[in-house]
């Protein structure tokens, strides 16, 4: 028995030195469930009632949301979350582009949403429309003690190049963007930027990704630029389009 007893403290001192030397966060590693999807059209819209009432992800983060406020904001009350997200009364056509929700539960301690200044133009219409600056979701939030700055993203189109269909317009708007996400990163402990970075891997860890960050993608645009994080990623059946909806589990690294 004293063998026994003795075999267990060492191992219980182990643990403490370990505990010591990796901080509280090695003890409880805990997580932050982000959901990532495009909703525009209103069967994706619907999908999202049916994921909020489903599962609990921590924050959900929704791109081309213009015309899907009046529904987050009743799944909102419904199942338990707060809705961050522009208006167009106050920011124009592009205000409501990008919704965020969070689940009561996770703090959040703060939120900005940054207006940037170079106009930029839409890839799929001819004559081209010319479309206001982009608007950044910017939130730090709490869950367990962690504090995550989470970036909700919808770059320009045309990756840093600007955009063979636009002519290279955009490049100066993206530049503008990519450069303001890639500090936001850099200056925080742990960070992520999800959801569409409108380029590939390679261009967002050239151009978004501060020195010490990480890139990892769900489809050929969509995905997260984290720092400070390790990020399990998990790709979802995309309903009715071109972009990946994905699950992504950011944990302290």
């Amino acid at each position: 028995m004293s063998a026994a007893v003795s075999a267990l403290t060492s191992r219980i001192r182990m643990l403490a030195t370990a505990l010591t030397v990796l901080g509280p966060l090695a003890a409880v590693a805990p997580g932050l469930d982000i959901f990532h999807g495009n909703i525009a059209g209103r069967r994706k819209v619907r999908r999202i009632k049916r994921r909020m009432r489903k599962h609990r992800d921590d924050v959900l983060i929704l791109t081309e949301a213009y015309n899907a406020r009046p529904y987050l904001k009743r799944w909102a009350e419904r199942f338990g979350y707060e809705l961050r997200q522009g208006t167009r009364g106050k920011h124009g056509p592009e205000g409501p582009d990008v919704a965020v929700l969070v689940r009561h539960g996770v703090e959040i301690l703060d939120y900005q949403l940054v207006e940037m200044s170079k106009e930029w133009w839409g890839p799929f219409r001819f004559p081209h429309s010319l479309k206001k600056p982009r608007l950044v979701p910017v939130l730090r939030l709490r869950k367990a003690g962690v504090v995550y700055v989470v970036i909700g993203m919808h770059a320009p189109s045309g990756g840093p190049s600007g955009g063979v269909a636009t002519r290279g317009r955009n490049a100066p708007a993206y530049e503008e963007y990519a450069s303001h996400v890639r500090a936001q990163l850099a200056a925080s402990l742990r960070g992520a930027a999800v959801g569409d970075g409108n380029a590939k891997g390679a261009d967002l860890r050239e151009h978004m990704m501060p020195a010490d960050g990480r890139v990892s993608m769900a489809s050929g645009v969509d995905g997260v630029v984290a720092k400070g994080l390790r990020v399990a990623l998990r790709r979802l059946r995309s309903p009715f389009g071109m972009h990946g909806w994905f699950t992504a589990r950011l944990t302290p690294a």
